[in-house]
């Protein structure tokens, strides 16, 4: 049991003779326990402080960088592949061979003379 020099009422429940002290907490003098009056509410706020307080341990040791914890995807070599810096090749619409002539009143690609004269007379 603790002596302080904090003033104690005594008295008499259910056979037990208690002591309640200013800092609210009841001694059990057969038992020599000590139970916190507001023990309940305590515990919890005490739990959950605990609690953010690992999290954010746990958060600061695993992610150094200031991620977010989820994992990265692997990137893959077609991931980082970049656009090409060439002009994109375009293919005549009939033959499909390469076509570096457009049709002016259809938009149809061609590939030469022939093709076009085809297209002409469609």
């Amino acid at each position: 049991m603790s002596h302080n020099n904090t003033p104690h009422r005594k008295s008499l429940m259910g056979g037990c003779v208690v002591r309640i002290s200013s800092i609210l907490t009841i001694e059990l003098e057969d038992a020599s326990q000590r139970i916190p009056v507001l023990t309940q509410k305590r515990e919890r706020e005490k739990v959950e402080r605990e609690k953010k307080r690992a999290e954010k341990q746990d958060g600061t040791a695993m992610d150094v960088d200031g991620g977010t914890g989820v994992e990265e995807e692997i990137p893959t070599y077609s991931d980082t592949e970049a656009p090409s810096l060439l002009p994109q090749n375009h293919y005549c619409d009939i033959t499909e061979l390469e076509a570096p002539y457009t049709d002016p009143a259809t938009g149809l690609r061609y590939h030469d003379k022939s093709v076009y004269e085809l297209i002409k007379d469609w």
